[in-house]
């Protein structure tokens, strides 16, 4: 897993934000968090991604789900599509207003009804890949461009989209922005090294 320190940029409050990624399962059933501000506890925890494994999610078992804390809540949103493995799939969570979104491959899964307060901010690490920074409850697979933007919903009102097959771009509002597409050496549709 990748991890940055906490920073006020991560700090949503109660306004808009996009969290988008491609990613790759190898494995089914797992609790695969991709990305999340925190320290491996629900209490310190911000805005969330992942897909929901078999011992936690119930009837919502492979599925994508987003999720924030406001005060001692978790608000979730989940989508409908069952995630198999062995291809890639963009996933994108979104606050838009008073709605939570969570989007799969371009389409609309989900939307949560949120109230206006302010997303929790707890001064804790952003991670990417895991639940905590020593890897627990990570992705098995693999992440490719990791965009996290604070002021603005990129993509609204439930509108199916085309994903972004090329590196995402930066701009005002972006405040995390990772490409991993660097090759690494392992081929994946066999996982296997090239």
């Amino acid at each position: 897993c990748i991890y940055t320190p906490d920073s006020s940029d991560f700090s949503v409050g109660s306004g808009h934000f996009t969290l988008e990624l491609w990613f790759y399962r190898t494995r089914s059933g797992g609790d695969d968090w991709m990305a999340i501000q925190t320290d491996g506890t629900c209490a310190n925890s911000g805005v969330g991604l992942h897909v929901w494994s078999t011992t936690y999610g119930g009837s919502d078992a492979n599925k994508i789900h987003g999720r924030v804390r406001i005060g001692s809540s978790n608000i979730n949103c989940t989508g409908t599509t069952v995630i198999g493995t062995s291809s890639w799939h963009h996933a994108a969570f979104v606050r838009d207003g008073t709605n939570l979104r969570i989007y799969l491959d371009g389409v609309q899964e989900g939307v949560t009804a949120v109230s206006t307060d302010a997303i929790n901010d707890p001064a804790v690490p952003f991670i990417v890949g895991a639940v905590t920074a020593l890897g627990e409850s990570g992705i098995k697979g693999y992440l490719s461009n990791v965009r996290y933007v604070v002021g603005t919903c990129v993509y609204p009102s439930g509108t199916t989209f085309t994903p972004s097959t090329t590196a995402f771009k930066d701009d005002k509002d972006t405040v995390l922005l990772m490409h991993m597409d660097g090759g690494g050496g392992i081929d994946p549709e066999t996982n296997l090294p090239t």
